[in-house]
């Protein structure tokens, strides 16, 4: 029975303790809390840094990306550019070569002699053919002119079109269908022959004399945008040597007029002038001078002056020197 009063009474404690709250004092939660704010900024701070080295990734990843595509599309230009011109070259080549072919197919030869259809008496001659013969036939070329034509290069039909090259070589008389004797001027389109030699040399030294021509054309245009670019390089130096110039005639001003202002006793003017000796500026350095100016200054009052004067009066202790503008 006693032992059972003893339990009774340690529930009865225990009940009446944990009635009134835990055991223990009170746990302050604000350290806890600080430790949580402290992690929640170490944890925004890393955040922050992943982000801007991913950043600073991308940036770098859209520069080579863009020196790349950059690169692509000078060598795709100048591949493109190398195309241009050699098919450019090509059809000049071409043109060339149907060029030799007209004018070789240019000169016949009308009764034994040589001519060019270039050069007169050829005529391009057009109309409608009214009647065709195997010596000939009649073309009827405009208003109520008609003529003779021979040696047309192909065959061609009545009242067909044509048009060709031929010279005038005299008259033709015929007899028509009612049995009248007719005469209508001749025309002859000639046999096609090759170019003769020494025309040929003619033309060829012609080509290679305006080959040149185009050839010293395009120099002098090279040489004229040469001339004009160091012309303008000329005129660039001339104007930024103008600037300097008026930069350095203000900066005397300048400078009279600190000496003035200084010489007057004023110590905005000479803090200004004895910096100006301290690093150069517009003026011989001078530390006699620097110090001089810098010490009327200060003795008006100045404390930019005395505390530039406090640096450059202790260089054994390693202070950098940092004039203020």
């Amino acid at each position: 029975m006693k032992a059972l009063a003893t339990l009774c009474g340690v529930f009865l404690f225990l009940t009446d303790a944990f009635a009134d709250g835990p055991i223990g004092p009170p746990v302050d939660n604000r350290l806890m809390n600080n430790v949580r704010a402290n992690d929640a900024i170490r944890r925004a701070q890393a955040e922050s840094e992943a982000r801007a080295a991913a950043y600073e990734r991308d940036q770098q990843a859209a520069v080579a990306r863009a020196r790349r595509e950059a690169e692509a599309a000078a060598e795709a230009a100048y591949r493109e550019r190398e195309s241009i011109e050699r098919n450019a070259r090509r059809e000049r080549e071409a043109t060339n070569r149907q060029r030799l072919s007209r004018l070789a197919s240019q000169w016949r030869v009308v009764n034994g002699r040589k001519s060019s259809l270039v050069d007169p008496p050829w005529r391009f001659v057009s109309g409608k053919v009214l009647e065709s013969h195997p010596e000939g036939m009649r073309v009827h070329i405009s208003g109520s002119e008609t003529i003779w034509l021979t040696n047309f290069p192909y065959a061609v039909a009545d009242n067909e079109a044509i048009s060709e090259h031929a010279q005038e070589i005299g008259l033709h008389r015929y007899t028509t269908v009612l049995g009248a004797t007719a005469t209508l001027r001749k025309y002859d389109c000639g046999t096609p022959i090759e170019e003769p030699a020494d025309s040929k040399r003619l033309r060829l030294a012609n080509e290679k004399a305006e080959e040149e021509r185009a050839a010293e054309e395009d120099r002098q245009a090279v040489e004229r945008e040469r001339q004009a670019a160091a012309e303008r390089a000329r005129r660039a130096n001339a104007a930024r040597e103008a600037r300097e110039a008026q930069r350095i005639a203000t900066l005397q001003r300048v400078i009279v007029l600190q000496q003035q202002q200084a010489s007057n006793g004023l110590p905005s003017f000479q803090f200004e002038l004895g910096k100006r000796y301290l690093t150069g500026d517009g003026v011989e350095m001078n530390q006699i001078l620097a110090r001089h100016w810098l010490q009327s200054a200060c003795t008006n009052g100045s404390s930019l002056a005395s505390n530039l004067l406090n640096h450059i009066s202790r260089p054994q202790e390693g202070v950098s020197i940092q004039v203020v503008k």
